[in-house]
């Protein structure tokens, strides 16, 4: 028994001390290596997303033969488009010898693709289609996904920004559409830019040309984000404003200068407001028609209506119909998605809150067990599963100080980011909708999550036996 014991014990021993080797190897390897990691990073780039890339704009021909979408709203794009292709004006629908806002044709849209397809029109003077807006969103998703994978490579995070390159293509790139939401993912991917360079910022992170080239792109990206999407712009602006908030409060306490924060939270403030930016731009160079409808969303209808995303005794429905006919029992000269519509539906949310407190809790449990149950991605556990991971993974590597231990601080604020993201994206779900193509940003930070726990148990394996391969040595 006891000479097993030694033979198991010493074959143990060889293995831990081949395993060992074996990290040791590839440590040196990638230590080498990292004079060349922009080029590696490139590489990856190119193999893991052109081709998916390339695949998805093939398929978006499946629209050449298209001429009206089922969204309502993209029909107003490609005929705002074909206005900034003969006018030059973008946002605006020419009818006649006048220039409409798009606003009165698609109600409480956001402005961002119109946009962007006029200006695409602008440039190419060429009539754009439903193919067009398929690969606009494909554009978006994929400049989100290598800014963001980039910018976590910036980070040092470099098995992290790999696995996001390696299976991101299966969340930005697996679905496509002619509706707004399908370029959604690469927009949360923009947003989450900026609060992040703010902490990487503050925790000396990245080299001093990084940090100014990633809060440019950071800044950007949030313009973008609330041009595309009003909610996910809102997200980026709360988080970026608390964080700016905190490090301004730490400074003062410190007897430290706030000058740089006095100058990112106007260029904030001002990003955050980019769709009324691009409005102004139209009206100061064109000649409009008024405009009484609201140019982007609002969140009065969207929580009205949602308390009819699941059944209820409230008698309502997840549709915009249901919204304009509660207005009009209480005004019915009010005019659709104008100031004053959406000022009743506030009335009309609250007093629901009011009327049958019970019922709109019970409501939102019910869309609350929806997403906590969806897996978001058909191939990961259910997104409740996901979070007691993740929860415990962060508590637990923070509490015992692991993250220092295996010198990767940054992955806190990777999977601290990404927790972030899909908490807000959970409330977004109660208190809207909980269907998965509204929740798909998620996505994104589910693979940050993988990320992070890969190249956490790759720091500590390379950690526990750096002695035994330093003795071997």
């Amino acid at each position: 028994m006891d000479v097993d014991d030694a033979t198991a014990g010493r074959e143990v021993g060889r293995v831990t001390t081949r395993l060992a080797g074996i990290a040791g190897t590839i440590h040196d390897i990638l230590g080498r290596l990292k004079r060349w990691k922009w080029q590696a990073f490139a590489v990856c780039a190119i193999a893991f997303v052109a081709g998916p890339t390339a695949t998805a704009f093939e398929d978006a021909k499946r629209y050449a033969g298209t001429a009206q979408a089922d969204w309502i709203p993209t029909n107003m794009w490609l005929k705002s488009a074909e206005c900034a292709r003969q006018e030059g004006v973008w946002l605006a629908i020419c009818e006649s010898d006048k220039l409409i806002p798009i606003s009165e044709y698609s109600h409480g849209d956001d402005p961002g693709h119109a946009l962007f397809l006029g200006i695409w029109a602008m440039a190419s003077d060429s009539i754009v289609t439903l193919v067009d807006v398929a690969r606009l969103n494909i554009v978006l998703n994929t400049v989100g996904l290598v800014v963001l994978a980039g910018f976590i490579f910036a980070l040092g995070a470099h098995v992290t920004s790999i696995v996001l390159l390696a299976l991101g293509p299966v969340v930005y790139l697996q679905w496509m559409g002619v509706s707004p939401h399908w370029g959604l993912i690469g927009a949360a991917s923009l947003a989450m830019i900026l609060p992040m360079t703010l902490i990487a910022r503050s925790c000396g992170w990245l080299s001093p040309w990084a940090t100014n080239a990633y809060v440019a792109a950071g800044v950007i990206g949030l313009a973008l984000a609330a041009l595309l999407r009003e909610p996910i712009g809102v997200m980026c602006l709360a988080v970026t404003l608390a964080i700016i908030g905190i490090k301004a409060a730490r400074r003062l306490k410190a007897g430290r200068r706030l000058r740089d924060l006095l100058v990112i939270a106007p260029l904030v403030l001002a990003a955050s407001a980019a769709p009324t930016w691009a409005v102004l731009a139209r009206d100061a160079f064109f000649e409009m028609e008024p405009a009484e409808h609201v140019t982007t969303h609002n969140f009065s209808h969207t929580l009205y209506i949602g308390l009819g995303a699941v059944p209820n005794t409230l008698g309502l429905e997840y549709e915009d119909e249901v919204a304009r006919v509660a207005v009009e029992q209480v005004a019915p000269d009010v005019l659709n998605s104008s100031p004053e519509y959406y000022r009743i539906l506030w009335t009309l949310y609250w007093s629901a809150v009011a009327d049958a407190p019970a019922e709109v809790l019970r409501i939102y449990l019910e869309k609350a067990k929806h997403i906590f149950s969806d897996r978001i991605l058909d191939a990961a556990p259910p997104l409740a599963v996901v979070l007691i991971v993740a929860v415990a993974h962060f508590v637990l590597l923070a509490v015992s100080s692991v993250w220092r231990r295996i010198d990767f601080h940054q992955g806190a604020l990777i999977e601290g980011a990404a927790l972030v993201l899909i908490g807000l994206f959970i409330a977004q779900a109660i208190l809207a909708h909980h269907n998965r193509m509204f929740a798909m940003p998620i996505g994104i930070a589910l693979l940050m999550l993988l990320g992070v726990l890969l190249e956490s148990c790759w720091r500590a394996a390379v950690a526990l036996l750096a002695p035994l391969r330093n003795r071997q040595a």
